[in-house]
């Protein structure tokens, strides 16, 4: 059974269509990937019928694991990355590529739904980064969830390095220990800082799979925590 959700990549499939001004973009595009994994595309030359029949039947010839591949690079095109809807559904198709995804990762992605979907699919990508040994895109992702939720919850624009006041006044409102919050704001802290020396400039060539697995659990606690205070009583 394919992993690949069909409703959502006929979704991307007609929006591509529109974003490309000609069928030859989408043969050159589909033809120099397929290339790069070994393969051939069925259609190599401008033919009848639409743009999104040329796409459909170009990635039609791909795994389920080089479909995901393809609109993992497609993401990072120029023409692409702004395009903000079409993002949001390669990123909710890409979530479904790692069907043994860990426990602790689905829960994460339980807590944030009640939030904005970006945040959720910011976490889905950190994740995906990570398994594909991508680090520093995995770490950058992981920063952009907590500050995404950072500022979701203090309702602030904000950079995460900006936001201990306001954090502040939230953890005073729901009436965290400050022993606990100054625990809170050692752990943040620690993960900025590793994240700033290690993967903000460069490919964090210091840091293992291990050590990028540590600051991801560390993350996981950082985002439950928020949570859990955003969701207590008082």
């Amino acid at each position: 059974m394919s992993r690949v959700p069909y409703a959502l990549l006929i979704g991307i499939e007609n929006q591509l269509e529109s974003i490309f001004n000609t069928k030859q973009e989408l043969i050159d595009l589909t033809q120099y990937f397929a290339k790069s994994v070994g393969k051939e595309v069925p259609l190599t030359d401008v033919v009848d019928g639409t743009k999104r029949e040329i796409l459909r039947k170009n990635i039609g010839c791909l795994s389920d694991d080089e479909i995901f591949d393809f609109m993992s690079q497609l993401e990072k095109l120029s023409y692409i990355k702004y395009e903000e809807y079409l993002c949001e559904e390669i990123d909710e198709l890409l979530s479904y590529q790692d069907n043994g995804s860990s426990k602790s990762r689905g829960s994460i992605t339980d807590l944030l739904s009640c939030y904005p979907q970006k945040i959720k699919n910011q976490w889905r990508k950190a994740c995906l980064f990570f398994d594909k040994g991508d680090y520093r895109e995995s770490l950058d992702d992981i920063r952009l969830t907590i500050e995404l939720l950072v500022k979701e919850i203090t309702r602030s624009e904000k950079s995460l390095e900006n936001q201990k006041s306001n954090l502040g006044k939230f953890f005073k409102v729901k009436g965290i220990n400050n022993q606990i919050v100054n625990l809170f704001w050692k752990m943040l802290d620690m993960y900025m800082n590793i994240q700033n020396d290690e993967a903000k400039h460069d490919v964090p060539e210091n840091l293992g799979h291990e050590e990028i697995t540590f600051l991801m659990n560390q993350a996981s606690l950082i985002i439950r925590f928020l949570v859990d205070c955003d969701s207590k009583e008082f």
